[in-house]
């Protein structure tokens, strides 16, 4: 059930929306219901995976729960590892066991133990990444007696609500328990200006997804970078800019969808993206890009690992182990750990730049004029460094990657046949980093001239005035979605993870 069909829109508008806001001011059938609605929504896809995510839901909540009753330090340890143990289990059987099962069998022959792991075909659960570190990072800040279990009925059925909540079930945002579970416990009021505010997300979400990265999709960047040799280097580094902007638009988009369906629901996500492309450095692309993972990745892996307080060296180690784990966080294959890996020495090359030049006391920002070059340089660079690696993102397999970067450095193709509305599209997608905030503002100052800008006596002229414009910007913005839209719209990239 993906977010741009008309199946998604029944079950959400006609089922969940109405009836989630009947009950809300009843607890324990409102939240009975969530949970209802969010298994089946997880479980129209495959019914049988819902066993795996009510497993890692109990597991963590009861080993939570042992561990805040536990006043021994041996005991809580042994009951993180359990539920980490776990947790990672059923992510690494579903998500990695063919991936290490060749060099486990090759280890094995080594040793003439004569044991062979049989290959299994194993169906990836969607979502799987998501839910499990969502129910990892409760467990964990259970034990760092960062929140404290509820034990009530209530509290388990808020944390069965959490791991399952379906607008960010498949594909994030990565929610923190004390970020969700007190909007179930408050009931927080939502206001006119929220649904103003969500309807503006999920229609940008779709205009990004059924759009710009469907478009980019089908026109250029399937056809260029599953066959590369057969194209020029020019039109190869255009569909290496075509991806950079797809995976932006898909996943952002996704994310955008996401916040304003749950913000229709009365519960407000962290922001997931900051306009990335606009970053002067890998640092500084990070905070950006996918932040709940980045946020999620620094304080449950890179803090524990000694972050940056064991010194220099082992900073930079850390770093690489980090963004080596992300890697293959996102999927089982080597492409995966080289971009894992190849941002990882970019962090530990930046992180050393930094060091030296506050030693050395280098400032490139003495005056605007050198700033400002030295502020554009950096982007540019910073641009291309990741959209060079988003190569590996695409192809899975490692030899196809590396095909994509010998077609760019071949000449034989000297006749590259670029269709203008493609360039359009790239062109725009980028934008979007640099005037979207912009538009945004301007959008918002609209809208307060409508409900603030008129005397106190218009202000029921202003209210439908201010209700007239925001039914004109959705209307629009929906007759372009469906004009503009394909036949069939690719999944979302992001739900593979």
């Amino acid at each position: 059930m993906l977010f741009p069909t008309l199946d998604f829109a029944v079950f959400f508008i006609i089922l969940v929306l109405a009836i989630s806001w009947l009950l809300r001011p009843h607890e324990i059938p409102w939240k009975l219901f969530l949970l209802a609605s969010s298994y089946f929504f997880y479980g129209s896809w495959d019914a049988r995976f819902l066993i795996l995510i009510i497993f890692v839901t109990l597991i963590n909540y009861v080993m939570a729960i042992q561990i805040s009753r536990s006043d021994k330090q041996s005991h809580r340890n042994l009951f993180l590892f359990l539920a980490l143990a776990a947790s990672l289990g059923v992510l690494g059987f579903f998500k990695y066991y063919n991936f290490f099962r060749e060099p486990l069998n090759f280890l094995a022959s080594k040793v003439s133990t004569g044991f062979e792991i049989p290959i299994i075909e194993i169906i990836l659960p969607v979502g799987i990444s998501f839910f499990t570190f969502q129910a990892m990072s409760y467990t964990i800040d259970v034990f760092r007696k960062q929140i404290e279990v509820d034990m009530s009925p209530v509290g388990m059925l808020d944390f069965f609500v959490y791991i399952a909540f379906f607008p960010q079930l498949v594909a994030g945002p990565i929610v923190r328990a004390r970020t969700f579970i007190p909007q179930l416990r408050d009931r927080l009021v939502k206001t006119v200006g929220d649904n103003h505010l969500a309807l503006s997300l999920i229609l940008g979400g779709l205009f990004k997804k059924v759009v710009l990265s469907s478009y980019l999709q089908n026109h250029i960047v399937d056809k260029v970078l599953q066959t590369p040799l057969n194209y020029s280097p020019l039109e190869i580094l255009l569909a290496i800019y075509a991806f950079s902007v797809q995976i932006y638009c898909d996943f952002s988009g996704y994310s955008d969808i996401a916040i304003g369906v749950a913000l229709l629901m009365g519960f407000r996500f962290p922001d997931n993206f900051n306009s990335p492309y606009r970053a002067v450095s890998i640092t500084d692309f990070w905070r950006r890009w996918h932040i709940t993972l980045s946020t999620w990745l620094r304080d449950y892996l890179y803090i524990p690992l000694g972050g940056n307080r064991r010194g220099r060296a082992r900073t930079y180690i850390n770093l690489m182990l980090t963004m080596l784990l992300g890697g293959l966080w996102h999927g089982a294959s080597l492409s995966f750990v080289v971009w894992g890996g190849l941002h990882g020495l970019a962090l530990a090359v930046h992180k050393f730049w930094t060091d030296f030049k506050e030693k050395r006391n280098i400032n490139f920002s003495d005056s605007w004029f050198y700033s400002g070059i030295s502020r554009f340089i950096s982007i540019i660079i910073t641009f291309h460094f990741v959209s060079f690696l988003w190569v590996f993102f695409y192809h899975k397999d490692f030899s196809n990657a590396i095909a994509v970067f010998e077609g760019l450095v071949s000449f034989e193709k000297v006749t590259p046949a670029i269709e203008l509305y493609i360039v359009i599209a790239i062109a725009f997608g980028l934008s979007l980093h640099f005037i979207g905030d912009a538009i945004s503002r301007l959008y918002m100052k609209i809208q307060q001239f409508f409900t603030t800008g008129f005397p106190f006596s218009l202000h029921s002229l202003t209210r439908y005035l201010g209700g007239s414009f925001q039914v004109l910007h959705n209307t629009i913005i929906m007759i372009v979605i469906i004009k503009m839209s394909p036949d069939i719209v690719p999944p979302f990239i992001y739900f593979q993870f």
